[in-house]
């Protein structure tokens, strides 16, 4: 099934596509965010996510924005 037969059975049934971005997480404060360090010293950002690309600032809503991926363990594959 081509992509564009797959997007015309999808729209016959109600539905659309949508690319999954390639970020998880983004903020309107470069990384790290202060705003998300805890009391007890821990980072949301720093210890779950890494910069998506850490030398491109993307614009939101004429705003800077970053936008984070979640870091990988070791044990974990890269496709999941």
């Amino acid at each position: 099934m081509t992509l564009e037969e797959l997007k015309a059975e999808a729209k016959r049934q109600g539905y659309r596509l949508q690319k999954i971005p390639d970020y998880d997480c983004s903020c309107y404060m470069p990384y790290p965010n202060e705003r998300h360090r805890h009391r007890n010293g821990k980072w949301k950002c720093v210890d779950r996510y890494e910069p998506a690309d850490p030398e491109h600032q993307y614009q939101c809503w004429n705003m800077p924005c970053t936008y984070c991926r979640k870091k990988r363990g070791k044990n974990e594959a890269l496709d999941s």
